[in-house]
């Protein structure tokens, strides 16, 4: 259920960072359009030279590749969508990304803790201990001297009907006991203990390091997650800032101040922040669910995932 709530962040930012895509793309474009057509007023004038009048046109035709490609990739993204969600192709899909984040530190000793409780790796880590020591008791038993006893007796019977030939069996019976003792094994019982304890040690050596991997799995998901409300913020500020950025460049290149390489560079600058931090706040949830997966904990309502199956098989 929690790789279920993966997939679901995972479709559900594919789509939003799609949808800011072309709401980006849309806007660059009718900006590129704006001063291409003012480049040519100042090219007919002889402000400008006809190196940034090609420069702008250039960037007028990469706008509108760039928004045909956002066309497409939204309608991808959304059929990706509804296939998850079990939709036709009659429904839109629109989402509302929310940029509240719950204020939420999870300590990693508690972590840890409920981890070791709820996760299903530590209890098919003792498994593994206990088949291994079950092994070597096994092979130890087989090492020395066997004798297999056997015993079996017998009726006969005849009859011209089948349904008759198990009813009332004559006298006659038959009674064998046996015993089979191996003289020499060759050493055979004795390797299979020596190797069934080189086997206990090898599991017992790769257990200890699943875990060590999986205490530092989980110090660093929760370590990741707490600083990703910092990184969120950080992604949030430096999006405003070059979108303001970008508002300043493109007013200065209205009235001449800067040319045609400073006003491309703060719009990449502008569309990379956006992405940043519809990415930041896609890494911001994985990290959530992930740690959900990993503890079988919710960290937001403090309890444990617990499912009635007998409600989901009704």
């Amino acid at each position: 259920m929690e790789d279920v709530s993966l997939k679901a962040v995972n479709c559900f930012f594919d789509l939003a960072l799609a949808q800011q895509n072309l709401q980006v793309a849309k806007i660059n474009y009718s900006n590129a359009d704006t001063l291409y057509k003012i480049a040519q007023g100042r090219y007919n004038i002889g402000t400008i030279a006809e190196n940034e009048l090609l420069q702008m046109e250039l960037s007028l035709l990469n706008a509108g590749s760039s928004l045909n490609s956002a066309i497409v990739d939204l309608e991808v993204k959304k059929f990706q969508m509804r296939s998850f969600l079990g939709f036709n192709e009659k429904v839109d899909l629109k989402l509302i990304i929310s940029k509240e984040i719950p204020e939420l530190t999870v300590d990693v000793d508690q972590a840890l803790e409920i981890a070791r409780t709820n996760n299903p790796n530590i209890i098919a880590f003792e498994c593994q201990l206990i088949e291994a020591e079950r092994d070597v008791a096994k092979a130890k038993s087989e090492k020395g001297l066997q004798a297999d006893l056997y015993a079996s007796i017998g009726y006969t019977q005849q009859s011209e009907e089948f349904s008759d030939v198990y009813v009332n069996p004559q006298e006659q019976q038959r009674f064998t006991l046996g015993l089979n003792i191996p003289i020499l094994d060759w050493g055979l019982g004795r390797g299979k203990y020596k190797m069934a304890q080189s086997s206990q040690e090898v599991i017992r050596t790769t257990v200890e390091q699943s875990r060590n991997d999986f205490v530092q799995s989980v110090y660093l998901n929760v370590m990741q997650f707490n600083l990703q409300d910092d990184q969120l913020l950080i992604a949030a500020k430096s999006d405003t800032i070059a979108q303001k950025r970008y508002d300043m460049t493109k007013q200065r290149f209205l009235i001449g101040k800067v040319d045609v390489l400073d006003l491309n560079i703060s719009l990449s600058e502008k569309d990379v922040a956006k992405t940043n931090y519809i990415s930041a706040l896609r890494k911001y949830w994985s990290n959530f669910y992930n740690l959900r997966k990993i503890t079988l904990y919710d960290f937001i309502k403090d309890q444990s995932l617990d499912t009635d199956f007998d409600e989901l098989i009704e």
